[in-house]
C-alpha cells in the first residue's frame, strides 16, 4: 500500500470511529447501533461472559467470547463479552463488527472500513490504520450480535 493510501484509509477510520461510536456514547447523532455495531449492555462486573453465553444460546451456531486489549475503545473496553453469529462473506456490508482470525490464529473484533480486492478492510474503533490484513472467506468467523459490557454492581443498579 502506498504512503498516500495508507494515510486516507487513516482518514476513513478516524471518521468511521468518530462516527460510530461517538454519537452513541454521548447520545447523539446516528449512533453505533445504525453503524451495525452493537452496543454493549452493562452488566455486573463477572457476569459479562455468563450474560453472553446465554445469549449465545438463543440462536444456533452463536457463540460467546471475552475480549481483551484496547483495539475497540470506547465502546468495547478489556473483559466485554460478545456474541459471535457466524455468517458468510458476501452478508458483509461497511461498519459491521466481525470476528475474524488472525495470522495467528487468534480472534479479532473489528469494524469492517470498506470491501477491497480479495476481500474486506478492517479497523479497530481506536486504532489509527486499517488492519494489515483483510478479512476474507477463509478467517471470517461471524458478525458481532451483542456485547455485554462489565460495570460495577453500583452502576448497573443505577440503570
Amino acid at each position: 500500500m502506498d504512503p498516500a493510501s495508507i494515510g486516507r484509509a487513516s482518514a476513513r477510520a478516524a471518521i468511521l470511529a468518530l462516527g460510530f461510536a461517538m454519537p452513541a456514547l454521548f447520545g447523539r447523532g446516528p449512533g453505533v447501533a445504525q453503524s451495525r455495531v452493537p452496543v454493549p449492555i452493562p452488566v455486573a462486573a463477572g457476569e459479562a461472559l455468563a450474560c453472553a453465553e446465554r445469549a449465545a444460546r438463543e440462536h444456533e451456531g452463536d457463540f460467546a467470547l471475552a475480549g481483551s486489549g484496547r483495539s475497540m475503545e470506547p465502546l468495547y473496553v478489556s473483559g466485554t463479552a460478545i456474541v459471535v453469529h457466524p455468517t458468510e462473506l458476501h452478508m458483509l456490508r461497511p461498519g459491521m463488527a466481525v470476528v475474524y482470525r488472525n495470522a495467528r490464529g487468534a480472534y479479532v473484533a473489528h469494524v469492517l472500513l470498506e470491501k477491497a480486492r480479495g476481500g474486506w478492510t478492517v479497523i479497530g474503533l481506536n486504532n489509527r490504520e486499517p488492519d494489515d490484513v483483510l478479512v476474507t472467506e477463509n478467517n471470517l468467523v461471524g458478525l458481532i450480535r451483542a456485547a455485554y459490557l462489565p460495570v460495577a454492581a453500583a452502576v448497573v443498579a443505577a440503570e
